[in-house]
């Protein structure tokens, strides 16, 4: 797994891009349809796609899994990874947060803030302790797989 984070993207015109995204959610963990702006709730399909090209993206740290896991887990691990990333490193509290997934599954459980799943679940509560602990609020985006930056790494 590799992740990527935008060099440009604390400057002026990616800040308000990411303003105008995350004003286009809500509190109750609904989807934003892009082209209209639209709000749409979790259980409507189809959900539409960011373009990855709207950032421009550099490789920050890779990580090779130790173990091996179900899709859904591995996937919700590197959202986990992600939020940590931009707590650690970046210093982030107090704020609205973007994050790219090309995993409806998890982009829904993560909206939604519960599954059924245990090893979902899991992964899920301390992603939720650590928006809890730094008062962040996590909005997911879904991208294609076809234009994840995040996945060419996962697929040499």
């Amino acid at each position: 797994m590799v992740v990527f984070q935008s060099p440009r993207q604390y400057n002026d015109g990616m800040g308000k891009l990411n303003r105008l995204l995350l004003r286009k959610t809500n509190h109750t963990g609904s989807d934003v349809r892009l082209a209209s702006g639209e709000i749409i709730g979790g259980k409507v399909f189809p959900r539409q796609s960011v373009a990855s090209a709207w950032w421009l993206w550099q490789d920050i740290f890779s990580k090779r899994w130790e173990f091996k896991a179900h899709i859904n887990v591995l996937e919700m691990r590197a959202i986990l990874l992600g939020v940590k990333h931009q707590i650690e490193k970046l210093g982030f509290a107090e704020k609205r947060i973007v994050q790219l997934s090309d995993s409806f599954v998890c982009i829904s459980i993560i909206s939604k803030g519960r599954t059924s799943s245990d090893q979902l679940s899991r992964v899920l509560r301390i992603i939720n302790c650590l928006l809890l602990a730094h008062g962040l609020q996590l909005v997911m985006g879904h991208v294609d797989s076809s234009d994840n930056p995040t996945d060419k790494g996962s697929r040499l």
